[in-house]
């Protein structure tokens, strides 16, 4: 085989773990969904509810004074933790609503929660 062909060969796997490596960092780093850690570059959310819940119940919800979730589908995603407090005002609570979510899903989401941390039922 020519050189010129062999360097190519070798160059190829090295490039794909360098972007792969790349990938990874910038992942850990930017973190989009806040999985891993809250966000360096302030609080921001995304339109995302089935993923952002478990950064919100990782970095939120076990290291703060919440007490207690919203749940539901789109019809409590509008629901604001001020309203709540109104009417309930020892609650502290997070919205892990979805829209168009099963019950799966949901039932999904508490668990982890509630494994996380003890809640005001």
């Amino acid at each position: 085989m020519n050189q010129k062909y062999k360097n190519k060969v070798l160059l190829f796997p090295i490039t794909i773990c360098a972007l792969f490596i790349i990938h990874c960092v910038l992942s850990y780093v930017l973190d989009p969904f806040q999985i891993f850690h809250k966000s360096y570059f302030g609080n921001y959310f995304l339109r995302e509810q089935r993923y952002q819940n478990v950064g919100l119940i990782n970095n939120y919800l076990t290291n703060s004074d919440f007490n207690s979730i919203i749940m539901g589908t789109c019809l409590t995603e509008l629901i604001t933790s001020k309203q709540i407090k109104n009417y309930f005002p020892k609650w502290n609570s997070l919205n892990f609503s979805m829209e168009a979510s099963p019950v799966f899903d949901q039932n999904t989401v508490l668990k982890l929660a509630l494994k996380k941390k003890k809640l005001i039922m």
